[in-house]
């Protein structure tokens, strides 16, 4: 069957609506204020539980942030990390008056790890992979945000969040309903990025 994925005009064919899922999503940076439903977080955390580690350890932990003001702190100690950066880039994104880390989303769930346990930043991110499919599927929008490893491991931050002793954070997801109306188009897909061995 001909699906289209959410957010592109044309079309391509699919197998099913985990494909279609897959294939529709697009990193969302525009969010309403109103929270998100306690099921639908629920049913996330679930899914990212359930995504793929090595040797079933099950090394991580999910910190739920829905606290605006803890949120703020969050991105306030980014934007002086940025300042004080050797990274034209982060410098520049410091500089604009409308820069939020988190991009105002309601909630943050940052997804921690044992420190040092092989593996754990691969495990970390299928997890975190498994939540955005999760919130897409319930017709949430996300947006990883890898930089906000900056200001996550800052031990102060740690300790305010509640991450275990012994983890480290890695990813954090922005969650909530997408303020925009404009459809998020996706990149053009790179060519020539697969060979095979038969």
């Amino acid at each position: 069957m001909r699906v289209e994925p959410s957010g592109q005009k044309e079309g391509f064919l699919v197998v099913n609506e985990t494909i279609s899922l897959i294939m529709g999503r697009r990193s969302i940076r525009t969010f309403k204020p109103e929270q998100i439903e306690e099921e639908k977080l629920r049913i996330i955390l679930d899914a990212a539980q359930y995504a793929p580690n090595g040797g079933g350890r099950q090394l991580w932990h999910f910190t739920v942030v829905q606290n605006q003001h803890m949120i703020e702190q969050m991105v306030k100690g980014m934007i002086d990390i940025m300042s004080n950066s050797a990274l034209a880039r982060y410098q520049q994104k410091a500089a604009d008056p409308n820069y939020h880390t988190f991009y105002h989303a309601p909630t943050v769930i940052v997804v921690s790890g044992v420190e040092n346990a092989k593996g754990i930043e691969m495990d970390c991110a299928a997890a975190t992979e498994n939540m955005i499919i999760a919130a897409e599927s319930l017709e949430l929008s996300s947006c990883w945000i890898g930089s906000a490893e900056l200001i996550l491991v800052k031990e102060e931050i740690k300790k305010a969040l509640g991450i275990p002793e012994g983890y480290k954070p890695f990813h954090a997801v922005s969650l909530g309903y997408n303020s925009s109306r404009t459809a998020v188009k996706p990149a053009p897909r790179k060519e020539n990025i697969v060979n095979y061995v038969r």
